[in-house]
């Protein structure tokens, strides 16, 4: 039979307050201003938008962006020190929505090529490529800033 143990440490961020305030801005402003994007890509009409496994992927991407945006919303309240379940469920969720955006996105870019290869409707369709390729790259420069926040873990006061 497994035994409990007690994780007395504090985990967090280490970095100077003001930075770290600063940082947490940063992601939450990142992740809201992708956001805005992606729903711009999907609100304009154009053959690749139109097209099912475009639309599959770039819909999956946007709730793995949601989550990128709760999370650097739980980032941004959370304490500097927290405990070991409170912090890791920010950490992973920080690091895994960021991933699993930029693969969704990478897939729907590679299918409105396809899309495009098909049945070209214009430069709108060029544009969404651009919006899916920049949806991609905020959340890449999300993933290797958050990154490169060094963490730590301290013993809890008595």
């Amino acid at each position: 039979m497994p035994r409990f143990t007690v994780d007395t440490k504090l985990y967090g961020w280490d970095m100077p307050e003001q930075a770290l305030k600063r940082e947490k801005n940063t992601f939450l402003l990142l992740s809201l201003l992708n956001a805005a994007l992606s729903i711009a890509c999907g609100v304009i009409s154009t053959g690749v938008t139109r097209h099912n496994w475009v639309g599959f992927a770039a819909t999956a991407a946007l709730i793995a962006l949601m989550m990128a945006v709760i999370a650097a919303a739980r980032f941004r309240a959370a304490k500097p020190m927290l405990d070991k379940r409170a912090f890791e469920s920010i950490h992973n969720m920080m690091r895994w929505s960021a991933q699993c955006h930029m693969a969704l996105m990478a897939v729907a870019f590679a299918a409105g090529v396809v899309s495009c290869f098909r049945a070209f409707s214009g430069i709108l369709d060029l544009a969404i490529l651009l919006g899916f390729a920049l949806s991609f790259a905020y959340s890449f420069l999300f993933l290797r800033r958050y990154d490169r926040i060094p963490t730590c873990s301290v013993q809890a006061p008595e």
